[in-house]
């Protein structure tokens, strides 16, 4: 007798369970997209800066100018040309996985420039087409950041911000417009 009570006991209490489920309010669509951005991952694999001269651009000679200590280098025949401008530009390798059921059509992905100082140098947004990607599976992407301020020991750091403030979630295309 005792084993049928806590059987009905179990049932009563697995019924309520599922009433509660059932009866909880459905997520807002902005809901839902936190929810499923935070299943979301970014990695950075790899990155590579290549760097070019820039012919005709010298650094601080604006076109038809040219600094008054080149002209008086040019009279004591001691001329040392200025150097180069030159451009760089950072091929970034990135990863995209998930651990999500449900899909995004596609992820707003942060991408950040660090100089050897630890310190911000450059910051932007980068959308990844996800509508293909599978629970469990990655998306390998390349992204080229052009002409950048690169210096040595620079690095690239890239992820997926995961409490989008109210204020810029226009930026970020997985949000419904308001």
């Amino acid at each position: 007798m005792r084993i049928h009570r806590n059987l009905a006991v179990l049932g009563a209490l697995a019924v309520l369970a599922c009433l509660a489920w059932a009866c909880a309010p459905p997520l807002t669509p902005e809901e839902e997209v936190i929810s499923l951005r935070s299943k979301y991952e970014a990695e950075l694999k790899s990155f590579t800066v290549t760097q070019e001269p820039q012919e005709g651009e010298e650094l601080g000679v604006p076109d038809g100018e040219a600094p008054e200590h080149v002209a008086e280098e040019v009279a004591a025949d001691v001329v040392e040309p200025p150097a180069p401008r030159v451009k760089s530009d950072a091929l970034l390798d990135i990863l995209v996985s998930t651990t999500s059921e449900e899909r995004l059509p596609g992820l707003t992905v942060e991408v950040q420039q660090v100089g050897a100082d630890g310190k911000e140098k450059a910051a932007g947004l980068l959308w990844v087409d996800t509508s293909t990607l599978g629970r469990g599976s990655g998306i390998q992407v390349t992204h080229v950041l052009e002409d950048i301020d690169y210096e040595a020991g620079d690095g690239f750091w890239v992820g997926v911000r995961g409490d989008v403030p109210v204020s810029e979630r226009g930026k970020y295309k997985e949000f419904p417009a308001p």
